[in-house]
């Protein structure tokens, strides 16, 4: 069981019980890792909700969202509540391979192929901000 491509990223939820995998097969997934046995985790959730490679992937800092990346360069953020996408942003001109919250958890950062970094405002769930960062993929955000 698991995805049936290749595993992207693996991200922690804030309260380190849950973790989220990313796959090349389209899909993300959420799966419980203290209530499994050591060989195998619980699924909890799979989604399918991008058209390309998902690729990276992070929680919010009070671990009601999460965000996924893809090649398509998309980038969702997903309510764990509903298990329902809260939101959508476009702005990437390439693959869009991570992503990082604020601490305050106000904005998103997205970076990628496009060699720029995006700033989203969650409130307003619009753009804030574009820098041109690089000339190449970016790999890593930190806020």
């Amino acid at each position: 069981k698991g995805h049936a491509a290749r595993l992207c990223s693996v991200a922690f939820h804030p309260t380190g019980r849950f973790v989220a995998t990313t796959s090349f097969d389209h899909t993300w997934r959420l799966w419980d890792v203290e209530t499994s046995s050591m060989s195998q985790g619980k699924q909890l959730l799979l989604q399918d909700g991008h058209a390309r490679e998902v690729y990276g992937v992070g929680f919010h800092p009070d671990g009601s969202l999460v965000a996924t990346t893809d090649f398509g360069g998309v980038v969702q953020c997903w309510d764990l509540r509903t298990g329902k996408s809260a939101c959508h942003f476009l702005g990437h001109a390439r693959r869009v391979v991570c992503s990082e919250f604020s601490p305050n958890g106000f904005q998103l950062a997205t970076a990628g192929d496009d060699g720029t970094i995006k700033i989203w405002d969650l409130r307003r769930r619009r753009p804030s901000a574009s820098i041109p960062a690089h000339t190449n993929l970016i790999t890593q955000l930190k806020f």
